[in-house]
């Protein structure tokens, strides 16, 4: 995904026209080509938009609905798919979202601020037949990994409205239903580490279509991680009927920064624990990674501040049930393992 000063270089320097590009990027192209791996870029449909109108909101990062819609309907059209085995028939609903932007978030302003303006756009959500707004599905011949350039309109903790995103709209000019793993601000390394924790995700898929940021090349660390796809989906680790609730010691935490240096409101942090008890409920696992908020509304919560060696109690639910409400959410993981259960925190108590 094309980033806002490459598609409106004019806002940097008077005069600027041509859009900024990576001088390597046609060479990496080709290299990726060689391997089999097709790359698209979306530079000649924003670079036309941008002709007429801006491509980007006023005051945040990331794409206007209309740029992000013309870029779904451009890809679906390259990709040029075979009928999918159960067409879907979706239906739109226009739909208006306002906020200041991201951008005036990092700027940490009061609430009552008068300085910046909120912007509002038309936002067009996507419906199934039964009147259900969109979401992704598990079971979808194609799997889409993005960032927040995909969650946008779709995450409701981005605050721009809800199954209007680029899931959503690809979703609609592919006739299809999607699978979707994208993470705020992790389209690098982020959403390929929750698909090698979840490999069986690939199970039944004929396209990965892969959306990062071009920043990413130059920036991110690009991790390489192992994804073994099983014969066949594994048994869930959790046995249970309802919430499992378990004793546990902190055997490795992620790096939590001080808020502010990103322009995300919320994230998550991933912590390795060792099971010493299981107290309710049933877990065929002696250690297991958890995911727990850690900061809110630019806010450290106090998970940021779990120490390494820490017991405690944890009340927990399987990540693949919240993962709808949470899985977007900026997410803080230092513990480079991909064979280990993942669960959500629904509460925890020091011990």
């Amino acid at each position: 995904m094309c980033d806002k000063a490459t598609i409106h270089p004019e806002k940097l320097a008077s005069g600027a026209v041509a859009p900024l590009e990576n001088p390597d990027l046609d060479r990496l192209i080709a290299e990726l080509s060689t391997q089999g791996v097709e790359c698209w870029s979306p530079l000649a449909v924003l670079r036309g938009i941008a002709e007429r109108e801006s491509a980007y909101l006023r005051q945040d990062t990331h794409w206007t609905p209309a740029a992000m819609d013309a870029v779904a309907d451009a890809l679906a059209a390259h990709l040029a798919l075979p009928a999918a085995r159960e067409p879907r028939a979706w239906t739109t609903r226009p739909a208006e979202a306002s906020r200041v932007g991201d951008l005036v978030d990092t700027l940490k302003l009061t609430a009552d601020q008068s300085v910046f303006a909120p912007q509002t756009v038309e936002v067009s959500t996507v419906h199934g037949a039964d009147g259900q707004r969109w979401a992704p599905r598990r079971d979808a011949e194609v799997l889409l990994l993005g960032d927040s350039f995909t969650n946008i309109y779709t995450a409701e903790q981005m605050g721009w409205g809800q199954g209007a995103g680029f899931g959503a709209r690809l979703a609609l000019h592919l006739g299809r239903d999607l699978d979707v793993i994208a993470i705020n601000g992790a389209g690098a390394s982020g959403t390929r580490a929750e698909l090698a924790r979840a490999p069986e995700r690939l199970l039944g898929k004929r396209l990965v279509i892969w959306q990062f940021s071009a920043r990413d090349l130059a920036v991110s660390d690009w991790k390489v991680l192992p994804i073994v796809v099983p014969a066949s989906a594994p048994e869930p680790a959790t046995t249970h009927a309802g919430s499992l609730e378990v004793n546990a010691t902190i055997t490795v935490l992620s790096h939590v920064p001080a808020p502010g240096g990103l322009p995300y409101a919320d994230a998550l942090t991933t912590v390795r624990v060792r099971i010493d008890q299981v107290v309710r409920g049933a877990l065929d696992a002696t250690e297991i990674l958890v995911v727990l908020p850690c900061m809110r509304d630019f806010k450290l919560l106090p998970a940021a501040g779990l120490r390494q060696g820490q017991s405690l109690r944890l009340t927990l639910v399987p990540w693949s049930s919240v993962e709808g409400t949470h899985g977007g959410t900026k997410r803080y993981d230092d513990t480079d393992v991909y064979d280990l259960p993942e669960l959500w925190v629904e509460s925890y108590d020091p011990r």
